[in-house]
């Protein structure tokens, strides 16, 4: 959005390089607002494709992982206190990472 009545549309795969959390805000506050929309828009999409791949649908269990993996790039700059975590690399331990994608183990294909 440029001004309260011009917002600018774009296409598909442009979101991925044009962030949200890296635009111009004229009120800094605004991020926060900005962030709770897109967080929650996340939150929709990823349960949309986690639904559609627990019912077999292999591109959708794909999807489904790349929202879970970029979630904070995506929500860089944005971020509500709730979800304060930096999007810098966290270390986990293997049992938490492949519970988080459900696999069950560094071979597993990833079939639900």
């Amino acid at each position: 959005a440029t001004s309260p009545s011009q917002i600018k549309y774009m296409g598909s795969n442009d979101w991925l390089s044009m962030l949200p959390g890296h635009g111009n805000f004229t009120v800094d506050s605004d991020r926060s607002i900005v962030g709770s929309v897109v967080q929650c828009a996340l939150d929709r999409k990823t349960k949309f494709e986690l639904d559609r791949a627990e019912s077999g649908d292999t591109r959708a269990r794909f999807l489904w992982r790349v929202l879970l993996s970029i979630r904070g790039f995506l929500l860089e700059g944005l971020r509500p206190p709730v979800e304060a975590q930096s999007a810098k690399l966290v270390e986990e331990d293997l049992d938490a990472f492949l519970a988080k994608y459900r696999l069950q183990g560094p071979t597993d294909k990833g079939d639900f």
